[in-house]
């Protein structure tokens, strides 16, 4: 009879950077995505074609997308 083991990834991906016009945010991101990625049609591309640089979007962020902290929330 054979016997199977499985192994439980500790480390399934890796912190990127994605700079952005407001400020720079931090992704955990899949070890398959190298070059580029996409949120909607927003495409991320690698800075330098290295994803340790970080990652640039190809168009603005739309405003929808942010979430300003300082303000108070009226329900």
């Amino acid at each position: 009879m054979k016997t199977f083991k499985t192994r439980l990834i500790k480390n399934p991906g890796y912190k990127a950077k994605v700079f952005t016009d407001f400020s720079i945010y931090y992704l955990h991101l899949s070890n398959t995505i190298t070059r580029s990625f996409s949120i909607g049609n927003i495409t991320f591309e690698a800075i330098g074609g290295y994803p340790s640089n970080g990652f640039r979007p190809d168009k603005p962020i739309p405003e929808s997308w942010t979430i300003d902290l300082s303000q108070s929330v009226v329900d």
